[in-house]
């Protein structure tokens, strides 16, 4: 498949986008970011532990995590399919050591985030060459049109938080590969069903994955990132780029800034489990 060359995407891959919820290969980074990224990602990964689970967030604590989700490339591309009004609604690092059992099972990103009128589209950056062999990202195309049953099904090596995946068995016959080389991107709707299966090639599998979406989206109580435009959004707490901070101080500040929120998810999932009951 030929990859898409221009900063902001052509009609055709527009049309792309909107029949089958996904568009690829993309453009994104040159080798020399990639490489940079990468080189910081394996940083920040060495310090958490050997194989650590999804890195949420990096971007709030990180200028050089911040800067990639505000890479006038990326966001020319986005814009393309969310108009001029873009908002950074969150970041995650997944990444797959070779020979591990980890997986991301068959689901929908917007399961997670609740119903919400706001677009969203999610970038998927190969930081580094994303293979069927290293369990690249795999989706049903055109199933964007509507939200599927989920249920929580526990499982430590699915990459999910809390194990939420589709309720009912898929076809996957009809699943399409969503190969990447490094500094390329796939661009998916947050509806569009997708999972990947666990490394089994040589060396590890990295995405780094950015969601954007519009102002008119519902708070998910932590701080997002205005990208472009400038239209009204009170419900939204608005948060900058990260401050210069020595390695050590950043670190700090990520560990913090993470508990922060997991203890806040937490709760609110506790609270939500209580009202169920």
């Amino acid at each position: 498949m030929q990859v898409v060359r221009q900063h902001r995407l052509a009609e055709s891959a527009v049309r792309t986008y909107q029949r089958d919820g996904i568009v690829f290969p993309v453009a994104a980074l040159p080798a020399a970011r990639v490489l940079r990224l990468r080189e910081s990602l394996e940083a920040l990964e060495a310090r958490l532990g050997e194989m650590p689970a999804p890195m949420r967030w990096t971007n709030l604590c990180f200028t050089w995590a911040y800067d990639v989700t505000m890479d006038p490339v990326v966001l020319d591309s986005v814009e393309a399919l969310l108009g001029p009004e873009i908002i950074v609604m969150g970041s995650i690092v997944i990444s797959k050591h070779p020979g591990h059992d980890a997986y991301v099972g068959w689901h929908q990103d917007s399961v997670n985030g609740g119903e919400d009128a706001a677009p969203a589209v999610s970038a998927w950056i190969a930081v580094t060459d994303s293979t069927r062999a290293n369990g690249c990202m795999r989706v049903i195309p055109a199933t964007q049109r509507r939200l599927l049953a989920h249920c929580e099904v526990p499982d430590p090596a699915n990459l999910l938080r809390a194990g939420r995946v589709l309720a009912d068995p898929i076809d996957e016959e009809q699943a399409v590969d969503v190969e990447l080389r490094a500094g390329e991107m796939s661009l998916h709707h947050d509806l569009i069903v997708h999972g990947s299966r666990p490394n089994r090639g040589d060396g590890k599998r990295v995405g780094f994955v950015v969601r954007y979406t519009t102002p008119s989206a519902h708070s998910r109580g932590f701080p997002v990132v205005r990208a472009r435009g400038g239209a009204a959004c009170p419900q939204l707490e608005l948060a900058g780029r990260p401050p210069d901070a020595a390695s050590e101080a950043a670190f700090a500040s990520y560990l913090g800034f993470t508990a922060a929120m997991e203890r806040e998810i937490a709760r609110k999932a506790a609270t939500a489990g209580h009202q169920r009951a």
